[in-house]
């Protein structure tokens, strides 16, 4: 891209040609916090060139909108070349779902956030930069593999869903009570479903390869792999058993009236034990043959519940339910570590409808105990910031530093921390002490 013609810095993008590239969200957030500016206003300047600034609703950046951005709308791509042409860089395309976004027809996208805990935590340790991949804004995706625990949905201290957009550029902080979002997450128990690790391993897969797809795949693109697929399998019967539709939606699919949805294909793929990837672009599909597949797909769970078999329980199926809520409860209670009641539903996999059907004395000491578990983190979270505050500013005072904001934040590698006003004010108290005109911080 020609530097005349772009304004925004060359901010390198996290994790492309991986399964943990940055998402577009997260690009944005950073590349404004680098200007130093709220993204809400720079995505607002950068559109307002186009004239399409009336898409953005300042402070209300949610699902429809961040979706958008991620698939091949008319919106996604006018504002990738609106951010391209701000940009001097040529490879912001790779932190969306464009590539990919007709042949995974219906892609759904979080209305709001979702985060790996581990993650973050593990971000903060090894003193990188704080980022948001890419799969995270998935809406099938719900766990994180490489640490094995649920992607949280709510700040834990506030139980605050977070926008993927906001003025704060906050990524690691919720940007409601500015606590940090990195902790030990919800464990996954042996009951994931076996295609839920599928899905999530082929959209890892598929976000790796993008930037080695030269071109973006037309609307028939389905329908000729479907084509190609009847011809391998020679049964419209079979690739219907596969993909869990009626035969005459395939012969729909086969026509060009429809296109398979997102999870047709990964049915398909998993039926046939063969990637997305390879499924579509023709390689390995030897592997299929004629009216054969290899795995049926598993039925979806509608609740945790319906695994109880092993429990040895006779009843009615409300008072199953019954029983099994409070053996779960009970097993939530014994954890060293208390868990809030919205990650007990993620675990259980119930709604909260359902538990409120069964509200008792167990489910409010759940919350309690929570609550004060809680209470008790932001107090040890708050004083041991405090001491490093204490420690930095003395250590830098010692050696005739002046203790500025920045130069603090630094020394503890917490680049947002005097956003949250007691710790400035608490650092403005320090300096009084030391003899500082802490107006000039």
């Amino acid at each position: 891209m020609s530097g005349n013609r772009s304004f925004l810095y060359s901010l390198n993008p996290i994790g492309i040609g991986t399964n943990s590239v940055e998402s577009i969200t997260s690009y944005i957030k950073r590349i404004s916090d680098e200007h130093l500016v709220p993204s809400t206003r720079l995505l607002d300047f950068i559109l307002e060139k186009y004239g399409d600034s009336g898409y953005l609703r300042r402070y209300n950046f949610k699902g429809k909108k961040v979706s958008k951005i991620l698939t091949n709308t008319e919106f996604g791509l006018k504002f990738l070349e609106a951010l391209t042409f701000s940009s001097p860089r040529d490879d912001l395309h790779y932190m969306t779902m464009l590539n990919l976004s007709r042949m995974l027809n219906k892609l759904k996208f979080n209305e709001y956030r979702k985060w790996c805990p581990m993650c973050i935590e593990k971000m903060k340790e090894d003193g990188g930069i704080f980022y948001e991949p890419l799969i995270w804004t998935i809406y099938d995706v719900k766990y994180c593999k490489e640490h094995n625990v649920y992607l949280s949905e709510r700040c834990e201290h506030c139980n605050s869903k977070l926008n993927h957009i906001h003025p704060s550029n906050l990524i690691a902080f919720c940007y409601n009570c500015h606590s940090f979002l990195g902790g030990t997450g919800v464990r996954i128990d042996s009951n994931v479903e076996v295609i839920d690790k599928h899905n999530l391993n082929n959209f890892e897969e598929l976000i790796a390869k993008i930037p080695n797809m030269n071109s973006c795949p037309v609307k028939l693109f389905n329908t000729f792999f479907i084509r190609n697929l009847k011809d391998r399998t020679g049964s419209i019967e079979v690739i219907a058993e596969a993909s869990g539709v009626k035969e005459s939606t395939v012969y729909a699919w086969i026509r060009g009236d429809y296109s398979p949805k997102v999870q047709n294909i990964l049915n398909i793929s998993y039926s046939f034990d063969i990637s997305v990837y390879d499924l579509m672009f023709q390689k390995g599909i030897e592997k299929i043959t004629k009216g054969q597949i290899s795995n049926s797909i598993p039925l979806k769970r509608t609740a945790a519940f319906e695994y109880t078999s092993g429990l040895d329980i006779v009843g009615s199926d409300v008072e199953v339910r019954r029983l099994f809520i409070e053996k779960e409860l009970d097993r939530a209670l014994k954890t060293k570590i208390p868990i809030s009641k919205n990650d007990f539903l993620i675990k259980v996999n119930i709604s909260e409808r359902t538990l409120r059907k069964y509200q008792n004395k167990k489910v409010n000491e759940l919350v309690q105990r929570y609550e004060e578990y809680q209470k008790n983190e932001v107090r040890k979270r708050e004083n041991e910031t405090k001491k490093l505050i204490y420690e930095a500013i003395m250590l830098l005072h010692s050696n005739d530093v002046y203790p500025s904001v920045d130069t603090v934040a630094a020394k503890i590698n917490s680049p947002n921390v005097f956003r949250i006003q007691k710790y400035n004010k608490y650092r403005k108290e320090l300096l009084e002490e030391l003899g500082y005109n802490f107006d000039e911080a």
